[in-house]
């Protein structure tokens, strides 16, 4: 089964503040995509029989593809991340496994972007200057659990950033789990073709 994505795929690492960013628009990167048979289970594991293959893996200073921006502290990027997506006939997902070398989020809520963090930003128009979706997903060291929101930038064309904060959960918004154990946090998502 084949299906044709018009998608614009965007990840941010927040880093304690600076960014690091995986992005289809920045960087013209195609990748096959794997289908999954089953739907992905959100439980703090990835592993490739369930997942497929990472897009992106490894050392981001080292790896085509990772946007590391220019005078950033080396010290505050991960070790190591591991990007997953595949998608089935009701959901995209959206993986990450991210080996800090010393996490940081004293955040909680809609703040939790503020620390190490993944955004992913999701365009579905060719220009890639349509309307946006953008989940915050960041686990909380105060709260000591994770946090997800989904944001919509509903004018991209005015560059109005007109931001509605819902946190996620029910089905229609998709669903995230995000777990830590030690500096490695593993960030699981759902966004469903609906």
């Amino acid at each position: 089964m084949k299906k044709l994505l018009l998608l614009t795929l965007c990840l941010i690492f927040a880093v304690a503040g600076p960014c690091l960013t995986v992005s289809a628009a920045e960087y013209p990167i195609q990748k096959e995509i794997d289908y999954v048979k089953n739907p992905v289970v959100l439980d703090g594991k990835i592993t490739e029989k369930e997942w497929g293959k990472p897009i992106f893996g490894g050392d981001p200073t080292k790896t085509e593809g990772f946007s590391v921006p220019d005078g950033l502290d080396t010290s505050q990027i991960p070790k190591n991340i591991e990007v997953y997506v595949c998608w089935d006939n009701d959901n995209f997902y959206v993986g990450a496994v991210v080996e800090y070398k010393s996490f940081w989020n004293g955040h909680k809520h809609q703040d939790i972007w503020m620390g190490d963090s993944l955004n992913v930003d999701i365009c579905v128009a060719e220009d890639n200057q349509d309307s946006r979706w953008r989940t915050v997903n960041g686990y909380s060291d105060t709260e000591g659990r994770g946090f997800s929101y989904i944001t919509a930038e509903p004018d991209a064309h005015q560059k109005q950033y007109e931001w509605i904060t819902i946190e996620r959960g029910d089905s229609f918004l998709g669903e995230t789990e995000i777990t830590k154990n030690g500096n490695t946090v593993v960030y699981e998502c759902t966004f469903p073709w609906s």
